[in-house]
């Protein structure tokens, strides 16, 4: 009886830790990508200032006047009578400035780190976590069937530091650090980044044409 639950075990054995050892391979590596992409992100990515930008759509003819005047290399010609035309066209050219910012600050290494995070999420809900965190079962029966000399068993042939190394790295990686790869400081700069394109696109969103399609 002994010798067949070594048998029944085998496979379980080999999966176990298979999937630990792939967990940690992967934890591993994007925590080495996350670090280079924090590094990068300090020489690389120019915060625009917020509080100098407005929505657009709170760009009216006193603003197209304004900025006409003030800020003649924009080469904004008179409205000559057709001023929502040049509202609306000043309204576009902002439009187009944002969406460049929101290009640069969507591709930069700060906001990759968010899908680094989101990939290894998603590897460990691609497997059975619970199975791969059963690790005690396994020393315990690898133990017994041990005692029993089930020969030619996956279980005898594990070595013990194998099972403990991946155990132990897999407790450390997923357990007490809660499969996270960002440092606080890289969380930092996610989060911040993540908060400017969003604010960018509430810049960005004509909800003039919005209310006025919709009261037409």
């Amino acid at each position: 009886m002994a010798a067949s639950i070594c048998q029944t075990l085998d496979g379980l054995a080999a999966a176990q830790l298979e999937i630990q050892r792939r967990l940690n391979r992967k934890f591993n590596a994007l925590l080495r990508l996350s670090q280079l992409l924090e590094q990068l992100g300090d020489v690389t990515v120019l915060f625009p200032n917020l509080s100098n930008l407005i929505p657009v759509v709170d760009i009216d003819f006193n603003t197209y006047e304004s900025l006409r005047q003030n800020c003649q290399f924009l080469n904004l010609p008179p409205a000559e009578g057709n001023a929502a035309t040049a509202v609306q066209e000043l309204r576009r050219r902002v439009t187009d400035a944002y969406a460049v910012l929101l290009r640069q600050l969507s591709n930069s290494p700060n906001f990759r780190l968010g899908k680094i995070q989101e990939f290894l999420n998603k590897s460990q809900g691609d497997v059975n976590m619970a199975f791969a965190i059963a690790g005690d079962y396994l020393r315990c029966a690898q133990a017994a069937c041990n005692t029993v000399g089930a020969v030619g068993s996956t279980l005898q042939n594990i070595a013990s530091a194998d099972l403990q190394k991946e155990a132990a790295a897999f407790t450390q990686n997923f357990v007490t650090n809660g499969g996270k790869v960002l440092s606080q400081g890289a969380q930092i700069k996610y989060d911040q980044t993540r908060a400017t394109v969003d604010r960018l696109k509430e810049l960005s969103a004509d909800v003039g044409a919005d209310v006025q399609a919709t009261v037409g």
